[in-house]
């Protein structure tokens, strides 16, 4: 399929009220998934959304190193905080030291989420400690 193929089946898709699943782009290491996505899709679906109702974002994560769905649930989990991060550093915007401090402690809980995930609270949802 080409760019275009896929972006018109992917906007297509997400029209659909029949749907409510994530996407997979899988190709070739290098081909350009990340930078389709990234600023070529990513721009389609704001286009599409943006004006709806409810209207979607887009998440990137990616699955590289990822063994199962614990491991997809917890990127899922952490490009969420990410986000609401980032968002907050955006709204403090000329408050550069309140936004780099929120940067730093993001960052620090992705290492210690994941510490505790897999050494101190094996058995315990992702979502919940988060």
């Amino acid at each position: 399929m080409t760019e275009q193929q896929i972006k018109e089946e992917i906007l297509r898709y997400l029209k659909d009220d029949a749907y409510n699943y994530a996407v997979l782009i899988d190709g070739e290491w290098g081909s350009g998934k990340t930078y389709f996505v990234k600023n070529v899709l990513s721009k389609a679906i704001y286009d599409q959304e943006k004006d709806t109702e409810t209207p979607r974002t887009v998440r990137y994560v990616s699955l590289y190193g990822c063994k199962n769905i614990a491991d997809v649930q917890e990127n899922i989990a952490w490009a969420s905080a990410k986000e609401l991060a980032e968002g907050r550093n955006r709204k403090s915007k000329g408050r550069e030291e309140e936004g780099e401090t929120i940067s730093k402690i993001t960052l620090s809980s992705v290492k210690i989420g994941s510490y505790l995930i897999k050494n101190i609270l094996p058995g315990k949802e992702l979502t919940t400690i988060i």
